[in-house]
C-alpha cells in the first residue's frame, strides 16, 4: 500500500496542468466517467468509477478506485475490476456496492459484443474482504437478458442495490420497445434475483433510454434520480423524481419531477449515506466538448462534481442541494473580481451586481439581472464562448470556482459548468 501511495503521488506530480481541478476528483491518467459503488467500508469512503487506464478517451472500461476519510482528499487505489470474462470482455460497466456479512459486494453490468457486432448487457456480482481486491462470482451473470421479455440486449445496465424490509432490491435501467424503463428485482442473497416489475408507468418522462437509476429516502419523501436519453439531438440530463415507492406492487408514484441541475454538464449521479445525510456525486463533463481535453493533449479526461448534500428545507416541503465543505461568506459588490485558484464563496447578489472570475485563458461573469433571481452567466473559454440564462430561487448563492469548473448553488436549484478555463494562483 505504501508503495502504491508513493507511486501515485509521484505520477500526479509529474504533470503540472492548470486545467486539472483541485477540489474535484480526476483520474491519475486516462478517461473517467460514471461514479460507481459509493460506500463507507472499513473506515474509508470508497469511490469507484468508469475508467479507461490506457487512453484519455472512452473505451476499454474498467473500474477505477479511490478512497477518502473526509470526501475532500482522495487517494488513488489500484484498479478494482477489469474486463476478463466472456460476459464482461468488452467492458466492466456501472454498478453499485453494499456490505453483507462484513464483505463488500458490488453489482455491475458486464458488457460484451458478439461476432455480429451485437452488444449484450448482463448483471454481475463481485466481492471483496478488504475493499481493494475483488473476486468475480463464479456463477455470473446473476441476471441475464432472458429475465425481462422484449428487452433490448444492448440497453440493460447500471444496477443500484439497496436493502429494504429484510430484502435486497436492485433498480436497473432498461430499454424496452424503444422506451426507457426503470425495472426492479428482488433477492434474499444478492445471487438469485426475481423480476418484480417496471416501477414507472409514465413513459413520457423516460425518453428512449434511462441510465444510472438511484433510490433513497429523505424524510418522508422517496426519491429516484436517473438519467434520461431523449434522442433526436436533445440533451441527456439527470432528473429527480419525488414520490412514494410501493414495494409490494413494485411501483413508484411520482408527485414531482425536475431536472437535478440547470445545465447538462453533470450526469450519472449516484448517492450514498454520509454520517446520516444523503450525499450525491456526479460525473462532471462538458456536454458539447467531451473530447476537448484529449484533443489538446491533456493526460486526463473527466472529473467528478464535489459532493453535495441533498436534504429537506426547513419547511419540510422542498428537497434542496448544498455543497460539501466550508465557504467564505461575503457581500458581492457591484463589480467584484477574483483570481484565486480554488475559491469557495457564499454571497448575496444585489440587483445588477456582477462577479468576475479570471483564469489563465478565459473568464466567467455572473450577473443578477432582475428581481426574479434570473442570472446571466457568460463563459469565455478556449473551448467555447457561451451565455447562459439561469432562473434561480435565491439571491444568495454558493459559488465554487475550481480551475476548469464552476458550480453554483441557490436553494432547490443549482447550475454546473465545466468551463475548461485554466486557473491561476492568487496574485496577492
Amino acid at each position: 500500500m505504501k508503495a502504491n501511495d508513493f507511486l501515485f503521488e509521484k505520477v500526479r506530480a509529474l504533470e503540472k496542468d492548470g486545467a486539472r481541478p483541485n477540489l474535484h476528483f480526476t483520474p491519475l491518467f486516462g478517461w473517467l466517467n460514471d461514479p460507481n459503488g459509493l460506500i463507507y467500508y472499513n473506515g474509508m469512503y470508497h469511490l469507484f468509477y468508469q475508467y479507461n487506464p490506457f487512453k484519455n478517451q472512452w473505451g476499454n472500461i474498467h473500474w477505477g478506485h479511490a478512497i477518502s476519510r473526509d470526501l475532500q482528499t482522495w487517494n488513488d487505489m489500484p484498479v478494482a475490476l477489469e474486463p476478463s470474462e466472456s460476459y464482461d470482455k468488452d467492458g466492466v460497466f456501472s454498478g453499485s456496492a453494499i456490505v453483507k456479512d462484513d464483505q463488500l459486494y458490488v453489482l455491475y453490468t458486464g458488457h460484451s459484443v458478439d461476432a455480429k457486432g451485437q452488444a449484450h448487457e448482463t448483471q454481475c456480482l463481485a466481492y471483496s474482504k478488504d475493499g481493494v481486491t475483488f473476486q468475480k462470482y463464479d456463477q455470473n451473470p446473476v441476471i441475464d437478458l432472458d429475465a425481462i421479455p422484449g428487452i433490448e440486449p444492448e440497453n440493460f445496465r447500471d444496477p443500484k442495490v439497496i436493502q429494504q424490509n429484510g430484502k435486497y432490491y436492485l433498480f436497473l435501467a432498461a430499454g424496452i420497445q424503444k422506451h426507457g424503463n426503470i425495472v426492479l428485482f428482488e433477492s434474499d442473497d444478492l445471487k438469485h434475483w426475481t423480476y418484480k416489475g417496471n416501477v414507472f408507468k409514465d413513459f413520457s418522462k423516460l425518453g428512449i433510454m434511462t441510465e444510472c437509476p438511484d433510490f433513497y429516502s429523505i424524510g418522508d419523501k422517496d426519491i429516484l434520480t436517473f438519467c434520461v436519453i431523449w434522442g433526436e439531438s436533445k440533451r441527456s440530463q439527470v432528473y429527480l423524481a419525488e414520490g412514494k415507492m410501493d414495494w409490494d406492487q413494485a411501483e413508484f408514484t411520482c408527485d414531482k419531477f425536475m431536472a437535478l441541475d440547470g445545465n447538462a454538464d453533470i450526469y450519472a449521479t449516484q448517492s450514498f449515506n454520509y454520517e446520516g445525510s444523503r450525499v450525491l456525486i456526479s460525473w462532471f463533463r462538458s456536454m458539447e466538448n467531451e473530447t476537448y481535453l484529449a484533443d489538446t493533449n491533456h493526460q486526463w479526461n473527466g472529473m467528478m462534481t464535489i459532493p453535495r448534500y441533498l436534504e429537506l428545507a426547513e419547511d419540510g416541503k422542498k428537497v434542496i442541494q448544498k455543497p460539501f465543505g466550508v465557504f467564505k461568506t461575503e457581500k458581492i459588490k457591484a463589480i467584484q473580481s477574483i483570481k484565486n485558484q480554488t475559491p469557495r464563496i457564499q454571497g448575496i447578489f444585489e440587483l445588477g451586481s456582477q462577479y468576475l472570475f479570471q483564469g489563465k485563458d478565459g473568464e466567467v461573469k455572473i450577473k443578477r439581472i432582475n428581481d426574479e433571481n434570473e442570472y446571466v452567466i457568460t463563459v469565455h473559454s478556449p473551448a467555447f464562448k457561451k451565455e447562459y440564462h439561469w432562473q434561480a430561487d435565491s439571491k444568495e448563492l454558493s459559488l465554487i470556482f475550481d480551475n476548469s469548473t464552476l458550480e453554483i448553488f441557490a436553494k432547490e436549484k443549482t447550475f454546473s459548468i465545466v468551463t475548461l478555463i485554466q486557473g491561476r494562483e492568487c496574485e496577492g
